[in-house]
């Protein structure tokens, strides 16, 4: 079973992060965005769909969204339980590129939170830190 990753955003952020960890790790077959709220007339509820029916491999989907409580993360959160899908809020390049560096055949959510706990490890104030603790947060 593969994974597929899908990146919704207010706006073009999604569609931004796929850009630049594609510029850093080449092109991700495996990744999917949902720019939000780009038209009048949108209906993110449609596209949610469009998405889910879509993609009919056998995989374990992955949604990051960008703000917990926001109206893109709150729309998956409605069809949660319509579709079998793991739901990260705050998505982040560091987070994409652990998520996408590191896939092991590990239970998804255990991958999935140790993604998190080391991506967590590239937000600081740098000025607290030793630089030479920057060298080799990733190991590509």
């Amino acid at each position: 079973m593969g994974r597929t990753f899908i990146l919704a955003s207010h706006g073009k952020l999604a569609d931004g992060l796929r850009r630049s960890v594609e510029m850093i790790l080449g092109q991700q077959k495996n990744l999917v965005t949902l720019c939000a709220y780009e038209e009048d007339g949108y209906c993110i509820e449609r596209e949610i769909e469009n998405i889910f029916h879509t993609i009919t491999e056998d995989t374990d989907f992955i949604v990051l969204t960008d703000i917990l409580g926001g109206s893109v993360n709150n729309e998956f959160i409605k069809v949660k339980e319509k579709y079998d899908f793991y739901l990260i809020s705050g998505m982040n390049l560091p987070l994409l590129i652990e998520l996408l560096l590191n896939q092991t055949e590990e239970d998804t959510k255990e991958y999935i939170r140790r993604a998190l706990s080391n991506s967590k490890k590239t937000i600081d104030i740098f000025e607290e830190t030793n630089s030479a603790d920057y060298m080799d947060v990733f190991d590509f």
